[in-house]
């Protein structure tokens, strides 16, 4: 992988697909994703490397992730380990082009945009608990209200890049913010010769994000083969694209790839539509997407059988140049047979099914919508439906007994 010294840049070359869509063009006319809250869940971040100085990013003040001795994990840090992930993928949203001395900075595609960012801590050697209970993963426990937190604070889009396993939690804190219209946006493995937790995929109305090079080519797996999966929703700029932070030094730059990267920048170009087109519908802009996607646009939606671009590739300029309000106010991704089912995915919005996870979480054993209560909120109704099943059965079968009594 090339990087370069403090006194280099690479931005130039990394950042093709900045030139190629005409981004530049695009904030001079002030469409930069201005009034856009976008949160992205990821490690951690470095919000003191130059291009996210001026940037609008609100870290929330509590990390999501815990040793086993209860210590919360860093989130705002300048551990390169810890933070390069979750950094770079808040760059190709938010960074407004200053760089080092002597060095040009990232550009992020709708630095206009609000970003708020959960820090998940992942990297850390230590297993990653709720904070304030070791005995609750992140996954059950913080995740899901962090997902609800976000929605409840304006977020119109949510940025996944790391792997999640599923819990009944996850799954009601994805649906609430589906039913509000929010994107849900999650990286597809880069290897799809190699299985993971791939909650976020699987889950119906989530768009999966694969990667493309300049030349609009596809990643590759572990085999050398084209990375082919069928969580692929989308593609978007992912290969050979300009990464702050190589060689242990925060100023030092690199070429990376990965669709870590190209679910960002997909969360920016939507942001740049939604900024553009205020008065419609998250689902009509998901509908302009993938109607936009490519260079022949508009067209009909399309899946790639090949299972290489899904419904095709993230393009701006076709993207800005279509009209939201002529699609409906559907999600074109909900699957009939997926799960859960378009018809629990599309009924009206209900409350926050769980607590902001910037309160003070309960004590190991406590009772909160985040932890135990939430599984309880499974639990209860299908135990009251079990009882009254088997009440009903006792009356049905004491009644048979005394009319065969009778006839005797």
């Amino acid at each position: 992988m090339l990087s370069l010294p403090a006194s280099a840049s690479i931005v130039d070359d990394g950042e093709w697909y900045i030139s190629g869509y005409e981004i530049p063009e695009l904030h001079d006319q002030g469409i930069d994703g201005s009034g856009v809250t976008i949160a992205v869940f990821d490690d951690a971040i470095n919000t003191e490397v130059p291009a996210l100085q001026d940037a609008s990013v609100e870290v929330m003040p509590d990390s999501l992730c815990a040793d086993s001795d209860g210590n919360l994990q860093p989130v705002d840090t300048d551990d390169l380990d810890l933070a390069s992930h979750g950094t770079n993928n808040v760059l190709k949203i938010s960074g407004t082009g200053k760089g080092y001395s002597g060095q040009d900075g990232i550009t992020g595609v709708a630095p206009g945009a609000t970003v708020l960012f959960y820090g998940l801590g992942m990297p850390i050697e230590d297993p990653c608990f709720a904070p304030g209970d070791g005995a609750v993963t992140y996954v059950d426990a913080v995740v899901p209200p962090a997902i609800v937190d976000a929605v409840d604070r304006g977020a119109r889009i949510l940025s996944f890049s790391n792997s999640l396993g599923g819990s009944p939690q996850l799954d009601e804190a994805l649906t609430y913010a589906i039913r509000n219209q929010v994107i849900v946006l999650a990286a597809t493995p880069n290897d799809s010769t190699v299985l993971g937790s791939e909650a976020l995929n699987l889950f119906n109305g989530v768009m999966g994000v694969g990667s493309f090079d300049r030349d609009g080519v596809a990643g590759l797996d572990s085999n050398g083969d084209p990375n082919r999966s069928t969580y692929i929703d989308v593609v978007a700029p992912g290969q050979d694209v300009a990464l702050q932070g190589a060689d242990g030094k925060w100023n030092r730059q690199r070429i990376g790839s990965g669709t870590s990267y190209a679910t960002p920048i997909t969360a920016g170009n939507l942001a740049l539509a939604m900024q553009k087109f205020p008065d419609v519908t998250g689902n009509q802009i998901l509908q302009l997407l993938l109607h936009n996607t490519d260079v022949d646009a508009p067209h009909e939606i399309y899946f790639d059988s090949t299972f290489l671009h899904g419904y095709g590739s993230v393009d701006t300029i076709n993207l800005l140049a279509g009209d939201p309000s002529l699609y409906p106010d559907t999600n074109p991704l909900l699957e009939e047979d997926g799960i859960p089912s378009p018809a629990e995915l599309t009924v009206a919005a209900s409350p926050s099914p769980s607590a902001s996870p910037t309160t003070t979480p309960p004590a190991s054993g406590a009772t909160s919508e985040s932890g135990s209560s939430a599984l309880a909120g499974w639990v209860w109704p299908l135990i009251i439906v079990a009882v009254a099943f088997f009440i009903v059965v006792g009356i049905f079968v004491t009644l048979v007994i005394v009319r065969r009594n009778r006839r005797k």
